[in-house]
């Protein structure tokens, strides 16, 4: 019955201009509106309520009020029965399979420590040196620091559990993750099941990854645990990175660098020499670090004042000047800053006498420590060996004469600032390019040090060194500290420093 309803109303529809004796020549043309998707739309909504099953809610259910007509027809004479019409079964319509509610996934509580225990497992890449350094220094913090012993196992002597720490490219977890890692910047730190994954797209970035998690997430055990975090949840990545202090400073955000700055763009770390010297270091790495590139390394060697272990106070004089000045080459240098251990020199020789003899004086055990770990950025990153730089203070500027006299091959240039020197190395330096800083009315280091030096390998036929003593030349610095602060605020010397190569 539904049906002929539907085509005696579709025919109707049909049939309607005609009826109304419709002139197409007296209609305006109509502009395509998609009226042919709705009569699509309408019919098919008609023959979807046609196929409901009850008819209930449809607009073609007939009014409860009046009683459909029924059609009847005789078999002959007085005696026929009215036989009512049989109707058109409806078809019931296969009902679409009802989809299970998703499972959300559920909440795992990433509890790393409770009461000083662990029952969490690091694995790390041990193939990778950086990842084994910064794991294992990690570690050490975690005891030392909150008295929380973590065990901790190289990727190649582990066995799979279902509560780890998972860090670099180890197992198909973190493979999966690592291959939607596409820029050389990018990392990632997850939760996934009951793992905690750290992953980056090259070496230098975990230095960032141990930094948020000593940061951001230690900070939380102090305040009893870890947070709850969703499974497959991406705590945090280079979006993430992008906003701290450090890239926004490098991107001219920040006209001048602060203190704290300072502090997050200079990673402290302690190394330990072959003979047992440990000395603290901070290290500076290009933001944008690509492995495929090489990069030149500049070490900075402070002053006398600056000696200890705390990682911070060498950091007062010199550094942050040089990064003020806005060089964008420096950004892209790999700078490399020791602290000297209180009571030790990298020259061991009074300052006061001015210039010493190297056949004398033995090379410091804390210079043997600055060249050794200059041969360990050389393994684990990617360094041009045709430009590593030396600067240096005072103290430092001993240093960095000692370390050219005695390791010339290996840099392109010096910078030294109010040092001393063996006039017997002249010789072997006459051709390298250095500059010499030095206020004649210096009361800490004599001048004439740093000025018989300079003689000697001009001397020598030495073309390649310049002189400066900017209090005589009238330049608005004297003193000590003066040649420091007129050294590092320079723009010129640094860009002479940077463009020498070996």
């Amino acid at each position: 019955m539904r049906v002929k309803i539907l085509s005696i109303i579709l025919c109707a529809l049909l049939l309607l201009p005609s009826v109304m004796g419709c002139n197409q020549s007296s209609v305006p043309p109509v502009t395509d509106t998609g009226s042919d998707t709705i009569s699509q739309i309408i019919t098919d909504e008609l023959i979807s309520d046609v196929l409901t099953s009850d008819g209930q809610n449809s607009p073609l259910a007939p009014d409860p009020e009046v009683p459909p007509v029924e059609e009847s027809t005789t078999t002959g004479g007085d005696d026929s029965t009215l036989v009512p019409d049989p109707e058109v079964p409806t078809p019931t319509p296969t009902p679409d399979p009802t989809p299970e509610p998703e499972t959300p996934a559920p909440n795992i509580e990433f509890v790393l420590a409770k009461n000083g225990t662990s029952e969490y497992t690091i694995v790390y890449d041990d193939t990778d040196p950086i990842i084994s350094q910064l794991t294992l220094e990690f570690a050490s913090k975690m005891e030392s620091k909150y008295g929380i012993i973590i065990p901790v196992k190289k990727n190649s002597e582990a066995t799979s559990t279902s509560k780890e720490i998972l860090i670099g490219n180890i197992r198909n977890t973190v493979r999966r993750i690592l291959l939607q890692l596409k820029s050389a910047g990018d990392f990632h730190i997850g939760i996934s099941g009951q793992r905690l994954v750290l992953v980056a797209t090259n070496s230098k970035m975990y230095h960032y990854l141990f930094d948020i998690l000593e940061k951001d997430f230690l900070s939380a055990i102090e305040n009893g645990n870890w947070s709850a975090w969703t499974n497959d949840t991406l705590i945090y990545s280079k979006s993430d990175y992008k906003d701290t202090p450090y890239p926004k400073y490098l991107m001219g955000e920040e006209t001048t660098i602060s203190d704290t700055v300072l502090e997050k763009i200079l990673e402290k770390h302690v190394f330990e020499a072959t003979d047992g010297t440990k000395l603290t270091y901070r290290l500076y790495m290009p933001y944008d670090y690509d492995s495929s590139r090489e990069y030149p390394v500049l070490t900075f060697l402070h002053g006398a004042g600056e000696r200890g272990n705390d990682g911070s106070k060498h950091l007062c004089h010199v550094i942050k000047d040089l990064f003020n000045q806005g060089n964008e080459e420096l950004y892209k240098t790999i700078i490399l800053i020791p602290q000297c251990p209180e009571g030790q020199q990298w020259v061991d020789t009074p300052w006061a006498e001015g210039n010493y003899h190297v056949s004398i004086v033995p090379e410091s055990n804390e210079n043997k420590a600055v060249m050794e770990i200059l041969d360990y950025l050389d393994q684990a990153y990617s360094i041009n060996q045709s430009r590593l730089y030396l600067v240096g203070i005072s103290m430092g500027g001993f240093g960095v004469w000692d370390l050219m006299m005695r390791h010339d091959e290996r840099f392109a240039a010096m910078l030294a600032i109010c040092g001393g020197a063996d006039t017997i190395r002249a010789e072997r330096l006459k051709n390298k390019p250095i500059y010499a800083v030095h206020c004649y009315n210096d009361s800490t280091v004599p001048y004439e040090g740093t000025k018989e030096m300079v003689d000697a390998i001009k001397a020598r036929g030495g073309t390649s060194i310049i002189f400066e003593t900017p209090d005589k030349e009238g330049k608005g610095y004297g003193g000590h500290v003066g040649a420091w602060q007129y050294a590092s605020r320079n723009p010129q010397i640094l860009n002479w420093l940077l463009s020498q190569t070996l």
